[in-house]
């Protein structure tokens, strides 16, 4: 019985409760509305003798409504189906009078006792037979019924709407993910593909130093795979996984590489694509410090300012050769895609490079609007 109930007025477009409230805020404004006209053509005596007029009245109407709402609605969806809009129409009118009928029959009868027949309250408090406010009671209930049908459509409109809008964006995200999945698949290859080249060159030279690195790359890899599907990780393990990777790197330079680290606690926790910095100190590595010979550093810095959260990437590396205009190659153009996949506008990527022995700054810009609109943070 209970569940029976639960589910009929569980087809209603809006919540019980909602529901519940409305008709008793109406009720109440109904019969203050009537008490107030009644007190203005009446002695205070006669109001006296109304309470039926200011207190049931109001009530059982507007609780008879509330019992035929999800009936009503139910039958306006169906109504609505018509393609021919003379026919809807006419659909509308033909539920108006048979719901508006309903109505007064039920709300008669509950009060009656089964009489159908319209009733006026005159002054003493007596009910008579009145034809007049018969056809006035249905007048007023038909002009109901459009009211309660507008309301009702128009929260099913609604709620329509927010699904709607639900399902597309749980789609962009779905989309989102699997764009990120795709791109951090391109990235590993190209990681290991660096990696494994160093290692089969260090075999060469050097086969401790080459055990070593394959241990080294071992942790990183077990880290990485560790987080499985995961897009999005704070900007503080990101910088661990390339504090990782340029350990594995320190070992291939034999002392010569000095890694630099200046993360601000106020941005180490906004979540960052995974992989992010990856590329960049990878190009820093494999083509900043090419044809190098002395002291190679890398250093990593974010820290904030009133729009932005600022993350860099600096090598005092080769620079640009030339005054020709720079082209992002597979690595930055990864970290490109991946910005515009998280952040969407939100996001400045620039390169810079002062002059052929300055090295080359990569800057990534987040800004902070975009950060709190989409809820892109962690926990402190």
């Amino acid at each position: 019985m209970i569940n029976g109930i639960k589910r009929y007025f569980g087809m209603l477009p809006i919540r019980f409760s909602s529901a519940l409230i409305a008709t008793i805020v109406v009720a109440i404004l109904t019969g203050l509305q009537t008490y107030l006209l009644l007190s203005v053509k009446s002695d205070p005596e006669s109001v006296a003798n109304l309470d039926q007029a200011v207190y049931i009245f109001p009530i059982l109407n507007n609780s008879v409504w509330l019992a035929l709402s999800p009936l009503l609605f139910q039958l306006l969806l169906k109504a609505n189906k018509v393609t021919d809009v003379v026919r809807r129409n006419a659909a509308y009118a033909v539920l108006g009078i048979a719901i508006t009928l309903a109505h007064e029959i039920l709300g008669l009868f509950i009060y009656n006792g089964g009489c159908y027949t319209a009733y006026v309250l005159d002054f003493a408090g007596q009910f008579q037979l009145d034809v007049k406010s018969g056809v006035l009671g249905l007048s007023k209930t038909f002009v109901e019924y459009w009211v309660i049908s507008f309301l009702l459509i128009h929260f099913h409109s609604k709620k329509k709407l927010r699904k709607a809008k639900l399902r597309n964006v749980q789609l962009e995200a779905h989309l989102v993910k699997a764009q990120m999945s795709a791109l951090k698949n391109q990235l590993h290859p190209h990681f290991l593909f660096n990696s494994f080249n160093t290692i089969s060159a260090l075999m060469e030279e050097d086969i401790p130093l080459a055990q070593r690195m394959i241990a080294k790359l071992g942790l990183l890899l077990r880290k990485i795979l560790k987080d499985g599907d995961i897009q999005m990780i704070t900007l503080e393990d990101e910088v661990d996984l390339a504090k990782l990777y340029l350990e594995v790197e320190q070992i291939r330079f034999k002392g010569r590489l000095v890694t630099r680290f200046a993360i601000d606690a106020k941005v180490k926790h906004v979540l960052v694509p995974t992989l992010l910095l990856q590329p960049a100190v990878e190009n820093a590595v494999k083509h900043g410090f090419y044809n190098k010979i002395g002291e190679c550093e890398i250093a990593i810095k974010a820290y904030e300012n009133e729009e932005s959260v600022i993350i860099e990437v600096q090598d005092n590396g080769e620079g640009k050769k030339n005054d020709a205009g720079f082209s992002f190659g597979i690595g930055l153009s990864n970290i490109n895609q991946r910005l515009a996949a998280s952040y969407g506008e939100g996001y400045e990527l620039n390169v810079n490079s002062k002059s052929a022995t300055s090295g080359f700054i990569v800057e990534i810009r987040i800004s902070k609007k975009t950060l709190e609109n989409e809820n892109i943070s962690s926990p402190s």
